[in-house]
């Protein structure tokens, strides 16, 4: 977190530095929300172990409200790290000022890791440990699972530059992360690992196309590329590539990210009875839907709109394209090899 404040701060600029210090209030207000309904869990049990034998019965001796207020700390501070809604306010700033190298990696891995938090305290958190908890943690936890995909995806729609729209579309990921996350404890961690490494693939090749397109450009105003799908084949085509994976259609692994982590979200509807789940997982198809407009918005633009005035041609293939290229090629093969994908992380974790 510490190196994510500064990292935003490296253009040297107001904009940055107004970025960099909302980054740095949220992030402190999260972290001390965090810390101090953990001291108050360590008080009242003596232990930050949730395996202890004696910490889920000294847990469930506090009144239901005491439970609920420490189990919103812990709450806040997940959806800030993944900037789910309402804790998503600071991140549209700090993605576009932050130099895009560092962007690509904050809109991912701290996801990853929050949301892997959040699965690991699902797995432990259970009708019969903390029966109280449970009913707030299956109710609350879909609820801005909701929020998130409708405002990443709302708001992405009405971005005319591709950092904003890329920034909008991260929450909106969020929201499938956290999906696949919850889905977890009776489904499977598959999806959760699935997706989790798709959505990496998918957006350090996004970044890094943009990034690209940035330069020969001069501008990420999505208007402004009309016409640059000629000029620029290679990357504009591996763009459209990525592009479709964000979206979740085949044949990318997007798709099989997508499918697997919707089947677990219906999985666990068909245990539960959910209506909370049941409403989370339509979100999110109608989401997919959404991501549609929005997302092949840049193609449109790049292939299909006309431009006149071009800069010098660049015809010579760089390394980021040639990066970008295999990380594209991961994505069809994963969705044709799945199963390759799943073996690896498996043994990796």
């Amino acid at each position: 977190s510490l190196s994510g404040y500064l990292a935003t701060h490296l253009k040297e600029d107001k904009r940055s530095a107004e970025s960099s210090m909302k980054y740095l209030l949220f992030g402190a207000v999260s972290s001390g929300v965090l810390l101090y309904s953990l001291s108050w869990v360590y008080g009242v049990t003596g232990t930050l172990n949730p395996l202890s034998p004696t910490f889920w019965s000294q847990l469930n001796g506090l009144p239901l409200l005491a439970q609920i207020v420490l189990g919103l700390g812990v709450t806040f501070a997940i959806a800030f790290k993944i900037s789910a809604a309402p804790a998503h306010l600071w991140a549209p700033d700090v993605y576009e000022t932050a130099p895009l190298p560092l962007v690509a990696f904050f809109s991912v891995v701290p996801k990853i890791a929050a949301a892997t938090l959040l699965l690991r305290l699902g797995l432990v958190v259970s009708p019969e440990t903390a029966p109280g908890l449970n009913s707030y943690w299956g109710t609350l936890w879909p609820a801005i699972i909701v929020a998130t995909l409708l405002v990443g995806n709302l708001a992405a729609l009405l971005q005319g530059k591709a950092m904003r729209l890329m920034t909008y579309s991260s929450i909106a990921h969020s929201g499938f992360l956290l999906l696949a996350a919850l889905a977890a404890p009776w489904a499977s961690v598959d999806a959760f690992r699935i997706y989790g490494l798709v959505y990496l693939i998918m957006n350090f090749a996004a970044f890094g196309l943009i990034q690209q397109l940035h330069q020969h450009t001069g501008t990420d105003r999505i208007s402004q590329w009309k016409g640059w799908g000629q000029q620029l084949p290679y990357p504009a085509i591996l763009l459209l590539v990525v592009m479709i994976a964000l979206v979740g259609l085949p044949p990318t692994a997007g798709f099989i990210a997508k499918l697997i982590t919707l089947s677990a979200v219906f999985d666990v509807y068909s245990h539960t009875e959910s209506v909370w789940m049941a409403w989370a997982g339509g979100i999110g198809l109608f989401s997919t839907v959404v991501a549609l407009f929005y997302y092949l918005k840049i193609p449109y633009f790049l292939f299909f709109k006309k431009n006149e005035i071009f800069a010098t041609n660049h015809s010579r293939i760089s390394y980021r394209e040639v990066l970008v290229s295999v990380l594209t090629l991961l994505l069809l093969i994963g969705f044709f090899r799945s199963d390759l994908m799943l073996e690896a992380l498996n043994r990796l974790f």
